[in-house]
């Protein structure tokens, strides 16, 4: 598959610049107003989008973390735990700045007031302390977080930014606020690495022009835009939030300018192409011709990869995905479930597999036929994801049986959660073709010990499943044995 999407690229893209040199060394007459037109209208604007596409990007990966810890189940446990030992959540801190790389990582807490810090000092925030007004303006909010800029008292009072995520227990109650900050400095460093890479200069800016951050901060530092265009760029043309091409003439060159509003911050994203830099292009018009064609080109091949790609992927998800359902297949679980075997090990975490299977399933088939037992399959797939928590993992495992990984839960906690799924299955009533169908289902439930493999762990569920359809059905049966360290 691999080799075949290169030899179509490759096919595409040679057949481009064949026809694209043919066509330059027919019309090499294009005049320099031909190609500032096309510095306005495409090439700017595409690298603008690019640039601004992978800026946000940027800027939306502390938010990613962010999210992560707002619903990590550790930190929600050890807040309804009672906050027993700050250590394990000094350590918790330091682990999501090591492994994410940022500058700083916190957790608020409603209940103390506490604020936790990789450093492991415990400071308390008050609505005194002007330092901590963030933090009461943002729980009164409505916002599920928000993103700010801020002196890091934590970090030699450098200007980070801040992302903030409010945290809430199982129950949906607000137990405190999480985040982590980026420095300044790291996000200069991308839009410096962005001017090597797209020969322009880039400006994120306030609404009134103030220079926020910049490809070349030594050279912008404390400036306004406005200055630096000799007032051809306003606030007029920055409030009109949206994509604004601009010419103008400062220092004796010609410039032309991109500007795209980033709502997250109330910035505007200013990048400025000066025409010198391509001044001996300009003069030799079978360059330009290819200069053009080739930014055609590439973006005829960026779009046939983004197909070949997106369909590629389409396969990939239905290979690893229950037609019928819609949920993993058992290919995938395999594979999931020999992950978090070792994520288990690693962490020293606990997990629960259990085997769900309907009772009498033929006979639903026999007496309403087989669309009939699909309907129930899908009902049921669906009740399981909507009654599951969002950590853990369903498959179906063939025919009438589900398998379930309760990541992070015991034994105790997993009869509790899979008895209670088991009943609210037994309550499902399917209407089908004007008839009722209910039915029940048996449930065999094990947790992870520590030799288990993957075919021993299954198995074990397997053993309990086959010792509730013996007894009886309609009932959940646990496979116990030596509960791992």
């Amino acid at each position: 598959m691999f080799y075949h999407k290169k030899r179509l690229i490759f096919t595409i893209s040679l057949l481009l610049i064949l026809g694209f040199l043919i066509t330059s060394l027919s019309t090499y007459y294009v005049s320099l107003v031909a190609l500032r037109a096309q510095i306005t209208n495409n090439e700017l604007p595409i690298t603008s989008d690019t640039i601004q596409s992978e800026f946000q990007k940027d800027l939306l990966k502390p938010q990613y973390i962010a999210s992560i810890m707002a619903n990590d189940t550790f930190l929600i446990d050890w807040v309804i735990d009672g906050e027993k030992s700050s250590k394990k959540m000094h350590d918790y801190l330091r682990r999501i700045q090591n492994t994410y790389g940022t500058v700083s990582s916190f957790f608020v807490s409603v209940n103390t007031n506490r604020y936790y810090h990789p450093s492991g000092v415990i400071q308390h925030v008050s609505e005194n302390n002007p330092i901590d007004a963030w933090y009461f303006r943002f729980i009164n909010t409505n916002n599920a977080y928000e993103l700010n800029i801020n002196n890091d008292s934590n970090n030699k009072n450098k200007l980070t930014v801040f992302v903030n995520y409010k945290v809430y227990d199982v129950n949906n109650n607000f137990i405190g606020v999480t985040g982590v900050g980026v420095s300044i400095e790291n996000i200069e460093e991308l839009l410096i690495n962005y001017k090597r890479r797209y020969r322009q200069s880039i400006y994120v800016t306030d609404p009134r022009g103030a220079i926020q951050l910049s490809s070349s901060p030594e050279q912008t530092l404390n400036k306004n835009i406005f200055e630096l265009t000799k007032n051809q760029l306003n606030a007029t043309v920055l409030m009109q939030r949206a994509g604004k091409q601009l010419s103008y003439t400062k220092e004796g060159n010609r410039y032309h300018a991109n500007i795209r509003y980033l709502p997250q911050f109330d910035w505007f994203l200013v990048v400025e192409q000066s025409e010198s830099l391509i001044e001996d292009e300009l003069f030799n018009t079978l360059l330009i011709n290819l200069l053009i064609y080739l930014v055609i080109a590439i973006f005829v091949v960026l779009s046939t990869n983004f197909v070949i790609t997106t369909y590629q992927r389409r396969l990939e998800k239905m290979a690893v995905t229950d037609k019928l359902t819609g949920i993993y297949n058992r290919q995938a679980f395999d594979l999931l479930i020999e992950q978090k075997i070792e994520e288990c090990r690693r962490d020293h975490l606990s997990m629960c597999v259990a085997i769900l299977d309907i009772d009498h399933f033929k006979k639903i088939n026999d007496q309403y036929g087989h669309l009939a037992g699909d309907k129930v399959i899908q009902a049921l797939a669906e009740k399981m994801n909507k009654n599951i928590r969002e950590s853990d993992i369903i498959s179906r495992w063939g025919g009438e049986e589900f398998v379930l990984m309760l990541n992070g839960c015991s034994l105790d906690k997993g009869k509790v959660i899979v008895e209670k799924l088991r009943l609210s299955l037994k309550e499902l009533v399917i209407e089908y073709q004007g008839k009722t169908i209910t039915f029940t289902s048996s449930v065999g439930l094990t947790e992870l010990l520590k030799d288990d493999t993957k075919d021993s762990l299954i198995q074990r569920a397997d053993d309990a499943l086959y010792k509730a359809k013996s007894n009886g059905r309609d009932q959940l049966q646990v496979g116990t044995g030596e509960v791992r360290s």
